[in-house]
């Protein structure tokens, strides 16, 4: 899970300083202050994750973000050569017990535990580069992982390298595998997009021929492991919804798509409702509630009555080409309905929200932007 992150020379900000998530992170401040920006440094990453072409180390045109060049990103508008933008995180994982005895041997533990948490910083950097006879393209430029069980005073373990022909640095008991030596040098480092995940080595010995020979090394499962999860973070587990939501209808057309996510302008929120409707999900009704496992329908239902803005709502399909919400109609007595678009402007912008963050697992990182225009008085 991350626990705060940061950037450098990112748009507005010459450096943001850690910025902590907690349970509910609000970002507020006047116009043009960053407060996008911040979003856009983590969607950015979340692009590059989602591109097909693992050689892609950092995705400048996805579905987020859309630019031409590295500098339009850096801090004072850099010339590209110039211009190198920095991340830093930090990560709380989990870490087998069967597997920690491996890199610290010192360390006691009780037969009822099972996971060891990990605490891990991760920080890399982007740069334009252009390797001989290649066209100029952006890599990583530095990556830095330090990592160390929390709670306990044992050995810290690092993984450091600059550029992709580099030698890399690998600290820490345990993991001689990874250490470059007499007989034997790191190439390159290898991986998907940003994230690494091998080392390249080639053997220096005797006799010639062996000198010829490379190998690849995966990284240890104390490097590995934390970087699987970032990945992860995020890839998977970031949803987004932007600021400029799609307008009440009375009926919204199937996307033609299966999307998992709520889409950027919710629009597959209706879409999602119907298909996901009796869909089993742990809910948490109230702070001091009880978690319970109901459908996604009753929870979308509950939470709206609790709000008091509707006594339940209720989404009709036809033949799974059009979606329609449709809200009780008040004061009247038989059950007569009206659709979304009949109702308060704000209902079409709280829908989204609800749906999204009832379907969203505990681990996941939710990113609401929520300009001043579509608050209540």
């Amino acid at each position: 899970m991350i626990k705060k992150f940061g950037v450098k020379n990112f748009k507005a900000f010459k450096d943001t300083g850690d910025i902590e998530l907690k349970p509910m992170t609000v970002v507020a401040g006047p116009n043009s202050s960053g407060k996008t920006t911040i979003l856009q440094s983590l969607l950015l990453l979340k692009q590059t994750l989602e591109n097909k072409n693992p050689g892609v180390e950092l995705d400048l045109d996805g579905r987020f973000m859309q630019l031409t060049s590295l500098k339009e990103l850096g801090f004072g508008k850099p010339s590209s050569q110039k211009c190198e933008i920095s991340y830093a995180f930090t990560l709380e994982t989990e870490i087998p017990v069967k597997v920690a005895p491996r890199y610290f041997p010192n360390l006691t533990v009780s037969e009822e535990s099972h996971q060891l948490s990990l605490l891990s910083d991760v920080a890399f950097s982007f740069r334009c580069m252009r390797a001989p006879g290649e066209k100029q393209r952006i890599q990583v430029a530095k990556f830095d992982l330090q990592t160390h069980l929390d709670d306990f005073a044992g050995p810290r373990f690092s993984f450091r390298y600059a550029g992709k022909e580099v030698t890399a640095q690998v600290g820490g008991a345990g993991i001689d595998r990874m250490q470059p030596g007499r007989d034997r040098k790191i190439l390159a480092v290898g991986g998907a997009h940003f994230v690494p995940s091998f080392l390249l080595f080639k053997r220096l010995g005797n006799p010639p021929e062996e000198r010829t020979q490379v190998a690849e090394v995966w990284l240890d499962q104390i490097f590995a492991i934390p970087l699987r999860e970032l990945a992860t973070e995020l890839e998977r587990n970031i949803r987004y919804l932007g600021p400029l939501r799609e307008e009440p209808k009375p009926a919204y057309l199937h996307s033609g798509t299966s999307s998992a996510e709520i889409g950027k302008r919710g629009e597959f929120a209706a879409q999602i409702l119907w298909l996901e409707r009796n869909e089993r999900i742990l809910y948490k009704p109230s702070l001091y509630a009880n978690a319970e496992t109901v459908s996604l329908g009753n929870a979308v239902n509950d939470t709206f009555r609790r709000f008091g803005i509707a006594d339940g709502i209720e989404v009709k399909s036809e033949e799974s080409v059009t979606y329609q919400i449709l809200f009780p109609l008040m004061g009247h007595k038989g059950k007569k309905h009206v659709t979304i678009a009949d109702v308060g402007f704000g209902v079409s912008q709280l829908l989204p929200i609800v749906v999204m963050g009832l379907r969203s697992q505990s681990s996941s990182l939710l990113l609401f932007e929520q300009p001043e225009i579509h608050l209540h008085p």
